[in-house]
């Protein structure tokens, strides 16, 4: 009996004259050859439907070469979650900092300059401290966005989610879970606002309709700024607390 589970293995391929590992992943549930580039390993990851499309395989890699070598250079600067650092908070700079106290709450506190985050505890626990609390901003903000907007469209959503989601910012299941990605509360207000529209809309309109549409440009009118801003900034957010690497998509 064949199985149907993905056999995967690592291949090395010169793009550019750089030596890329590549993951082919052979999936008999495949239809076609695609070629994506993992959002937080920055790795590139080739599936294919059978071991005997592999020559095949060899020859579409090597078509994609440029838009391989692009996605290496656009690839967002990393922005580790160390003392010192900034990173973008609501669209703004957030200055990250030791407390210098071995106990106590993480909070922001108006200085000169960027506002900063202070962080209490040892060094070894300061990213996980971050990250947690952007999660906390996160859930706080999403929340009180995907209220505004399902009283507005008169819906109803049973729980909201935050997630470190790599292949979408946000998602709406049909039992009415909202979920989104931590990192969107380092985007600016606008964004924010869109995508929680975005995915309330879905409780109404399980699709991309032009019905749907016509519900998130009701609920907020940032949908075309926020687009813009995205397909500008929004790999960068990836970029957040990554000590390694880092993002997107092609197939034949």
């Amino acid at each position: 009996m064949q199985s149907n589970s993905p056999s995967v293995e690592l291949v090395t391929h010169i793009v550019a004259g750089r030596e890329i590992p590549v993951t082919v992943r052979t999936n008999t549930r495949a239809k076609r050859i695609t070629l994506r580039m993992a959002q937080k390993t920055g790795s590139f990851v080739l599936t294919i439907p059978s071991s005997r499309d592999k020559r095949r395989a060899v020859a579409f890699l090597r078509k994609q070469e440029q838009w391989m070598a692009t996605q290496l250079d656009n690839q967002p600067g990393l922005r580790p979650f160390l003392p010192g650092h900034v990173i973008p908070y609501l669209g703004a700079d957030l200055l990250l900092a030791q407390s210098g106290q071995l106990r106590g709450v993480t909070r922001i506190e108006d200085r000169d300059g960027p506002q900063t985050l202070l962080v209490c505890g040892a060094l070894e626990y300061f990213e996980r401290r971050v990250r947690d609390w952007l999660i906390q901003q996160a859930r706080e903000v999403f929340l009180e966005r995907a209220t505004h907007h399902a009283q507005s469209l008169d819906v109803k959503f049973t729980a909201l989610r935050i997630r470190d989601q790599s292949s979408r910012w946000g998602s709406c299941s049909s039992n009415g879970t909202l979920s989104f990605s931590w990192r969107l509360v380092c985007a600016p207000d606008f964004v924010i606002d869109y995508l929680a529209a975005h995915e309330v809309a879905h409780l109404s309109e399980m699709n991309h309709s032009k019905a749907y549409w016509a519900l998130v440009n009701q609920a907020t009118p940032h949908v075309d700024q926020a687009h813009v801003w995205l397909k500008q900034h929004g790999r960068g957010l990836y970029g957040l607390g990554q000590m390694p690497d880092l993002p997107k998509d092609t197939q034949t």
